[in-house]
């Protein structure tokens, strides 16, 4: 793997909101011992208008209040940050469920 760090990753990522600074832990990928710095798009999870707020709500909720467990999932998850997640992960839209958890967290 190749990092990218410094003006290179400020370049690429400059204008574009979905995508930020991103760390490849060591041990990700086999022949990968390093942490390998790097850019990607930040993590979102994206549905339509027309789901139901209850669905979403559910959704965010439970993946909110299992967050530990969630992060365990894959490596991609480990750095996930609650807080952050609410703020600078928004690509699209807020849906209205997902709004309601915020809120109600304490998170908007």
């Amino acid at each position: 793997m190749i990092p990218i760090n410094g003006e290179d990753i400020r370049r690429k990522i400059t204008g574009d909101p979905a995508l930020s600074q991103a760390v490849i832990p060591g041990g990700t990928y086999r022949n990968n011992t390093r942490d390998v710095p790097t850019f990607g798009y930040r993590p979102v999870l994206v549905t339509r208008s027309d789901v139901p707020e209850s669905l979403v709500y559910a959704l965010v909720k439970s993946v909110f209040e299992n967050l530990e467990q969630f992060k365990r999932l894959h490596p991609a998850f480990k750095t996930l940050d609650r807080t952050k997640m609410t703020t600078d992960s928004l690509a699209a839209p807020l849906h209205e469920g997902a709004a309601r958890y915020y809120r109600e967290a304490g998170l908007l």
